[in-house]
């Protein structure tokens, strides 16, 4: 299976170190997550712009079987939408993959079971406000927005009351996965949305993990129609077990969210880590910052 990253470099240009205390952090979680995932997996791509490659593979080093500038189209898009470059990437696949996150470093190989579904994710996440997200559609469809029919179908049915954490996604139902991935696209996209969307808040676990919850909870809906009918398995069973260290280590998987990438303690981890297991990437990244 190829293990595939993404970076669409637009969002960096508002904040070049995203939600990392530094750029530099933000670069050496780079380098350990492609070179965790190199151990298990023979072929690695990237979908980025040329900006994105300058950076990870003439500024760092790293090394990938293929580079795609799939993104280099989206140079107008609205950056607050980061989301968007990892869906232009879920869509350019045409075989079975697993995207990897850059804040994600894979230990172990993900298990041979879980990477044969059809749709495979990191693990749910019971939305606990759930009328937010229906609401916040309604309002858009009030409005005049684009809805394609999965959305509608959840909005009458209230249904599903979940969302998935995306640190990996991947699957071999290619089928379902690119209709997600152009619909979720087009939410953003289409012409009647693109203004609604300056008065709506930009909102990428909506678009991206919400609707996909969606999307396969709709293909679902009929079992009749298929011996076996689509679903999501995932590497963890509950939202809170990735961030558990017992269930984490037994896995192999390290996911950095949110106020980790601040954490003093953790950061020297990964830096540590990096210096030790990557020296020559490790001197590559300092030296690319110190000139960048």
């Amino acid at each position: 299976m190829r293990a595939v990253w993404s970076l669409w470099t637009k969002p960096l240009r508002e904040r070049p170190q995203g939600a990392w205390l530094s750029e530099r952090h933000h670069w050496l979680s780079w380098i350990l997550s492609v070179e965790t995932a190199r151990r298990h997996y023979p072929r690695l791509s990237l979908v980025t712009d040329d900006a994105g490659a300058k950076i990870l593979v003439d500024g760092l080093g790293l090394k990938f079987d293929s580079v795609s500038m799939e993104l280099n189209g989206m140079e107008h898009h609205d950056p607050r939408w980061w989301a968007l470059g990892k869906l232009y990437a879920y869509r350019a696949q045409q075989e079975p993959f697993v995207h990897v996150d850059a804040d994600v470093y894979l230990w172990k190989q993900l298990p041979e079971s879980l990477m044969a579904s059809p749709v495979f994710a990191q693990s749910p996440e019971p939305i606990e406000n759930f009328s937010y997200y229906p609401d916040k559609f309604k309002r858009l469809a009030r409005s005049g927005a684009w809805i394609p029919d999965e959305l509608a179908w959840s909005m009458d049915t209230g249904q599903p009351k979940i969302a998935v954490c995306c640190g990996i996604l991947g699957g071999s139902d290619m089928d379902l996965i690119h209709h997600y991935a152009s619909n979720a696209i087009r939410l953003v996209e289409e012409p009647p949305n693109t203004g609604l969307w300056l008065v709506e808040e930009p909102d990428n676990m909506l678009v991206e993990q919400y609707f996909l919850a969606i999307c396969v909870e709709y293909r679902r809906r009929d079992i009749l129609s298929s011996v076996n009918p689509p679903h999501i398995a995932y590497l963890f069973d509950h939202e809170y077990e990735p961030f558990d260290p017992i269930a984490a280590r037994r896995v192999g998987y390290t996911h950095l969210i949110s106020r980790a990438k601040q954490n003093l303690y953790l950061l020297d981890l990964l830096e540590r880590r990096v210096r030790n297991d990557f020296p020559s990437l490790y001197q590559r990244c300092g030296h690319y910052c110190s000139n960048s």
